[in-house]
């Protein structure tokens, strides 16, 4: 769906930033069922939750960033080439990759 040249038009940005979030949330569906199964004394278990958490919240911030657009918001036609929502979205949505 995400990829749909429909939902490419400026008036669904923010409905595919909610979208985008509801995917990267699925990151939390193992964490909770491997505290359901070894609880949260297993020492594996809170660093593997941590890291999850972490994706978790850099994905959700990723994609606020693109709904909001910023910064380009904040200084139009700064930001046409270098630095825009998009680009800082995929940045952070790297970092995650390579975390894990």
């Amino acid at each position: 769906m995400t990829l749909l040249e429909f939902f490419q038009a400026p008036r669904f940005r923010t409905f595919r930033a909610v979208l985008f979030t509801a995917l990267g949330s699925w990151g939390f569906a193992p964490a909770l069922h491997g505290l359901v199964l070894y609880g949260r004394d297993e020492p594996a278990m809170r660093q593997a939750f941590a890291h999850y958490a972490t994706m978790g919240a850099l994905y959700v911030i990723g994609a606020a960033t693109f709904a909001a657009r910023i910064p380009e918001r904040w200084a139009p036609g700064k930001f046409d080439i270098w630095g825009h929502s998009h680009q800082l979205f995929l940045l952070l949505l790297t970092r995650l990759l390579l975390e894990d």
